[in-house]
């Protein structure tokens, strides 16, 4: 097989255009594999990039997961304020607990990335994508802390941001610990990937109702105890 033609973006469109694949490619990869594997050299590949072009269009690989984790932030907190709006009104902290925990479930790259993102990505990550990130972060956080503090009597809005910021502290490490792989690679493997390292095959074996059911527990405490008089 020839090896990849590689052609250089020159107008404006099809710089976009490139940054986007760049997008998308590294949301198949993290998708299929483990993000701390995930490498430059592999995302500009499938991307049809030459890896020496991709600064280009972002500075490091951090910039492109960074910048991934603001995408994910956007649609994660449309979804759950949705849920939050859509359920019947006064949310108890049991069901609010359950609303957040199950949002998360469905975003298994968002809560990788939320793992990721105080750790390794934003502190290596350039500083005008940080400030990128932190404007759609507070966002979109801001976004479900107003719909909480609507349909939950108990928590205020600064109470509710506080709920939200925690919840997302909590669920990208509690994901990494609950979807830890189920296998090891062969020695002699070649690609080196293992099977359980890919975000769909974390979830055998009720994995996914175990992560769901320790956020919950663990939410539904939180609310309680940020609805306490001494809480406020």
């Amino acid at each position: 097989m020839p090896p990849p033609s590689f052609q250089r973006a020159r107008s404006a469109l099809r710089k976009q255009q490139r940054a986007t694949d760049l997008l998308e490619a590294a949301r198949a990869l993290a998708c299929e594999q483990s993000l701390r594997t995930l490498t430059l050299t592999a995302i500009a590949a499938r991307a049809g990039v030459h890896v020496s072009g991709v600064r280009r269009y972002f500075a490091s690989r951090e910039d492109i997961l960074l910048t991934l984790a603001g995408q994910e932030w956007r649609v994660w907190g449309a979804e759950v304020t949705a849920a939050v709006l859509g359920a019947q009104a006064p949310i108890s902290a049991h069901d609010l607990g359950r609303i957040l925990a199950s949002a998360f479930v469905q975003h298994p790259l968002f809560c990788d990335l939320m793992g990721h993102v105080p750790l390794s990505l934003e502190p290596e990550a350039a500083p005008d994508c940080v400030r990128t990130y932190e404007l759609i972060r507070a966002g979109a956080l801001g976004e479900v802390a107003d719909a909480v503090a609507a349909q939950v009597p108990s928590l205020d809005r600064p109470r509710a941001a506080e709920l939200l910021a925690t919840a997302v502290v909590l669920a990208g490490p509690l994901w990494h610990q609950t979807t830890q792989p189920t296998s090891t690679p062969k020695a002699g493997d070649a690609s080196g990937d293992a099977s359980g390292d890919a975000l769909g095959d974390g979830l055998a074996g009720g994995v996914e109702d175990g992560f769901t059911e320790r956020l919950s527990r663990v939410l539904d405490a939180l609310v309680r105890g940020l609805s306490t008089p001494s809480a406020i």
